[in-house]
């Protein structure tokens, strides 16, 4: 404190002599420090929230840019599921059938409805054997959860998929040589909105075949 009031007397004492003396000794400012000095607070904060905008939109877009790589992406996936004839998406709503393949030949999958069952649902399957053969037993993969729209955002389209679930079901049934066989696959947990999408994979077991008498 006593060297700052020194100081400040050291420089009041200057400034009287110089007056009487009729001298100036105060230096000439820089052109640097007068444009510093034409800058007030309110210009710098201006130029700080300028900057501060430019970022936020560089993000928007770095954001906008990677949203639309996430779609694209899971497009893609689900382009391949469609295009896997070892599985068949299924409308639970819808008429009709599916063709899946398997390592034994060519199945149809028609689906007549769903209802509730315990805490889930209960799905009302037909499969078609169109060979001339016999299958003793097979088992049924469904894949079931949230549907999206090619509209959804990846959040929405990420949590469809993390609501999928996978239920595996062993049926002794035969499917008979040119016929449909009525079966119920039980869907654990499913809530009425995790219907929208759907998939089953089949694999058959034993197959028969007739033998020809020979002549």
């Amino acid at each position: 404190m006593q060297v700052s009031v020194t100081l400040m007397l050291c420089v009041l004492l200057s400034a009287c002599s110089d007056a009487r003396s009729g001298a100036s000794s105060a230096p000439t400012p820089t052109t640097d420090v007068v444009a510093l000095s034409s800058r007030g607070p309110d210009t710098e904060i201006d130029d700080l929230k300028a900057t501060l905008n430019t970022l936020r939109n560089v993000l928007r877009r770095h954001d906008e840019e990677l949203e639309e790589l996430k779609r694209k992406w899971f497009h893609q996936e689900l382009e391949k599921i469609s295009k896997d004839r070892m599985t068949a998406e299924i409308n639970v709503f819808g008429n009709g059938y599916n063709i899946v393949e398997t390592d034994k030949g060519v199945f149809f999958v028609s689906c007549d409805g769903a209802e509730p069952y315990l805490s889930g649902h209960k799905l009302k399957l037909e499969i078609g054997n169109p060979t001339s053969a016999t299958f003793n037993g097979f088992t049924l993969t469904c894949v079931y959860g949230r549907s999206f729209k090619t509209s959804s955002t990846s959040e929405e389209i990420s949590s469809a998929l993390a609501s999928r679930q996978t239920n595996q079901q062993t049926f002794v049934e035969s499917l008979l040589p040119g016929s449909w066989t009525p079966v119920e696959v039980t869907l654990p947990g499913a809530k009425p909105e995790e219907l929208g999408f759907i998939t089953v994979k089949l694999a058959a077991n034993t197959v028969l075949l007739r033998t020809s008498k020979r002549p």
